[in-house]
């Protein structure tokens, strides 16, 4: 027997970093206000009615959960679904407090589906980032 160590993965030797994972929800919730607003503020140029506002609302957090679990997961370095799912999950449930504190309504269908789609998202976005191939160039 060689008396060599072996070479530990990344895995092995990183814990990941919790601290991080949590962060990340709190800057893509401020993302997802601001393509909101983007958004709005474009419907409002254009004159669009209120009915435009609930589409605008799911596409911005499609957008924002997708980013969400790509970082988490680039920062985990492995385990896409479970930390892209991880800060999807505090990430919907932030935006859907702040939305249903805004309107002053509570938590409905359309702040439950809010929810769902900011997880599912942040779910393929993490598994995308941990699929990603690095390219070797020889």
């Amino acid at each position: 027997m060689s008396d060599k160590k072996k070479r530990r993965s990344r895995d092995e030797n990183q814990s990941v970093p919790i601290i991080k994972i949590l962060f990340v929800p709190l800057i893509f919730t401020g993302v997802y206000f601001l393509i909101v607003a983007l958004l709005s503020l474009i419907a409002y140029k254009e004159g669009l009615n209120a009915s435009y506002y609930a589409p605008f609302g799911i596409s911005s957090g499609v957008i924002s959960g997708f980013l969400c679990g790509i970082l988490s997961a680039k920062l985990a370095g492995h385990s896409g679904l479970l930390y892209g799912g991880l800060s999807g999950a505090v990430m919907g449930i932030l935006c859907s407090l702040i939305v249903s504190i805004v309107n002053s309504s509570g938590i409905g269908a359309g702040t439950i589906l809010l929810f769902f789609v900011i997880l599912i998202f942040s779910c393929i976005g993490g598994i995308v980032r941990a699929n990603k191939k690095k390219r070797v160039r020889y």
